[in-house]
């Protein structure tokens, strides 16, 4: 996701996410990295997975393989608060 455009990556997420600041990227699903600083909101699904908000109003999911990485970053980034 950006702002204000598109891209394709032809190299794999894995690859990519080696590449990445991990202070700054996270990975939170199979199919998503995020830049850990432009989540706003992070909210239970009861089931082990979170959607988040971020600051362009955009909602994804980060599943409950990669929740425990993401909200420890993400706590480390922001107070946490868990609805």
């Amino acid at each position: 996701y950006h702002s204000s455009k598109k891209y394709l990556h032809t190299e794999t997420l894995k690859s990519l996410e080696m590449q990445l600041d991990n202070k700054q990227f996270v990975r939170i699903h199979k199919s998503h990295i995020v830049n850990i600083c432009k989540v706003s909101s992070l909210q239970s699904r009861q089931n082990g997975d979170y959607d988040i908000t971020l600051y362009d109003n955009s909602v994804l999911r980060v599943s409950r393989n990669y929740a425990k990485k993401f909200k420890s970053k993400f706590s480390e980034q922001h107070r946490l608060t868990i609805k």
